[in-house]
């Protein structure tokens, strides 16, 4: 596994896997939506926006600016993302996005 000097974060990685799923994004059509909380992740957001052509990177609205998208409610704008079919990466605790997409999974073993 190769990987370059960008830093600790694992973004440098090249392990194939991150090439395999923007690819995977691109096939279908769909651009992934990056969602963030807030600004202390949005130079993460960046870095793996240049991975996934196509990308929009998605804030909250008062606690972060300079994004392309800015959403008023986490829970419902991810649960309106799933709904719509959209990839997403959440810069986030996972706990959060699991409980704000229990209540929209159809099958959670399979989800």
């Amino acid at each position: 596994m190769a990987e370059s000097t960008t830093g600790g974060s694992g973004l440098g990685r090249d392990d194939g896997e991150c090439g395999a799923i923007a690819a995977e994004a691109a096939s279908t059509g769909m651009s992934p939506a990056i969602v963030i909380l807030g600004a202390s992740a949005l130079a993460t957001a960046r870095r793996v926006r240049e991975r996934y052509p196509g990308a929009r990177i998605h804030g909250l609205s008062g606690r972060v600016a300079e994004v392309d998208r800015i959403y008023r409610e986490f829970a419902e704008h991810l649960r309106g993302l799933y709904r719509a079919g959209t990839p997403i990466i959440a810069l986030c605790a996972a706990g959060i996005v699991i409980r704000s997409l229990a209540p929209v999974l159809a099958e959670k073993g399979a989800e």
